[in-house]
């Protein structure tokens, strides 16, 4: 029987199965060294094909074997089916332009959730239910801009998500834009360019030495107690994350 990871973002320990867009093909490449299945899903017509493809604005998972999808997703939708999760699919359209590609953009913290009014009804539904805190934020592209460390911290590009953090508690690396790729953009997300893989590791989407701000998130990562792993020469890349699905 599958092991779900029950917090989402937050593994406990190593996960083998993950859920990816269909990007480029150097980041698959580096995902299948690490994982031993990597579910890829196709793109959404529907969102701006340069990021049509990401999975923090297709899928919000909801912990253990619950999630929500876009509605374009139906072969992704009978593909988790069969391996006995519990998708729906969201309540409103996720297309382009902004704000309606960001429906399902939010940040899940045990107890919190982090979003923008933006957010879809399912997903408020989803913080109703689990009784969670609420965190608003101006930044849409929420989950796109926060990269998850542990379950009380995190790094961002955001002033605002960072301002709005650290006054509920969380320990938090602000760092600046400009060194994560994102194809057609000037460029990408921090929140997008990596994901825990594991308790306490972290896998970058590429060379994270060649970001201006390493040196504060090497020791940022060391003060919280977190590993990390990345490509040595592959361009650190904002693929939208993954979602760790099974132990």
């Amino acid at each position: 029987m599958s092991e779900f990871v029950s917090c989402p973002g937050f593994p406990q320990k190593r996960v083998r199965t993950v859920l990816c867009g269909d990007c480029d093909r150097k980041i698959i490449t580096l995902l299948n060294q690490y994982f031993e299945r990597v579910i890829v899903f196709e793109k959404n017509p529907f969102l701006d094909s340069r990021v049509s493809f990401h999975t923090d604005l297709n899928v919000f998972h909801k912990g253990e074997n619950e999630i929500i999808l876009s509605p374009y997703q139906k072969k992704l939708y009978e593909a988790l089916s069969d391996m006995g999760m519990k998708a729906v699919f969201s309540k409103s359209e996720v297309r382009s332009p902004y704000p309606y590609d960001c429906r399902l953009n939010c940040a899940v913290f045990p107890g919190w959730l982090f979003l923008n009014k933006a957010a879809d009804e399912s997903v408020l539904s989803f913080a109703e239910e689990k009784e969670l805190k609420l965190l608003p934020v101006r930044q849409g592209y929420c989950k796109c801009s926060i990269l998850l460390v542990n379950e009380k911290a995190f790094i961002t590009d955001d002033e605002g998500i960072f301002n709005s953090a650290t006054e509920n508690g969380f320990r938090c690396l602000l760092v600046e834009k400009g060194d994560v790729r994102l194809h057609g953009f000037d460029y990408g997300f921090i929140g997008g360019c990596g994901s825990l893989i594991d308790k306490n590791l972290l896998l970058f989407f590429g060379d994270i030495t060649k970001h201006r701000n390493y040196l504060e998130i090497k020791d940022f990562l060391l003060k919280e107690g977190c590993s990390f792993v990345f490509e040595e020469g592959l361009e650190l890349s904002d693929i939208g994350g993954i979602v760790p699905l099974i132990y």
